[in-house]
């Protein structure tokens, strides 16, 4: 197998390189992730500008479709620069927008995937007070409306990477299935959404 990178990828490293040196700086890290009285989102939008955000997002949905060497290399090159940044970039990427890809619905796919290639952050959901990052202890709940058309979703999350700057979130939260068991499912909620309240904004560290 032929890893070698072609002369688009190396142009591609060539220009997040660029970026990475005169944009990433101490300073705008703190100004961007690591402030306490809110967050510039000036540089997540230069990150989309540049593509980092939507590398391996199917072209046909707005992203670059990209493959995974590609996305690992970038995501190298951010981490040497800032951790913060490359874990926004990597939770967006890699566990978000690839949910929504491999496992969202057609409908899905074509309403969340060209926003979170070209405009808007995301964040994932998993973590909680009691329980930390153990999915098979969620504490978290949702079932099925009776009518059918939407869930009722009951729970508190915390440490949600991203969460205080998203316009999706990706939520876990357990479900009784029909068989009466107990499984975990992934549900898209938006800050929008009656009920929801990001009600502390922890500090990123780098």
């Amino acid at each position: 197998m032929d890893f070698t990178f072609t002369e688009d990828q190396l142009l591609f490293q060539e220009s997040v390189r660029d970026f990475l040196v005169n944009e990433v700086t101490p300073a705008r890290i703190r100004q961007s992730w690591d402030s306490d009285s809110g967050r510039d989102v000036a540089l997540w939008n230069q990150l989309t500008e540049l593509g980092l955000v939507a590398l391996t997002v199917p072209e046909e949905f707005g992203g670059l479709g990209m493959g995974i060497t590609s996305y690992n290399r970038a995501l190298e090159m951010i981490g040497s620069h800032c951790g913060s940044t490359a874990v926004i970039v990597s939770a967006h990427l890699s566990i978000v927008c690839l949910a929504v890809k491999l496992f969202g619905t057609e409908e899905q796919k074509k309403q969340w995937l060209p926003i979170l290639a070209r405009e808007r952050l995301s964040a994932f959901c998993l973590s909680e007070p009691n329980v930390g990052c153990d999915a098979g202890g969620q504490e978290s709940t949702c079932e099925l409306s009776e009518d059918g058309e939407h869930y009722i979703l009951n729970g508190e999350k915390k440490w949600a990477t991203s969460g205080a700057l998203s316009a999706m979130f990706t939520v876990m939260a357990k479900q009784t299935m029909p068989d009466g068991k107990k499984k975990v499912t992934a549900l898209i909620v938006t800050p929008d959404m009656e009920g929801i309240d990001v009600f502390e904004k922890n500090r990123s560290k780098c």
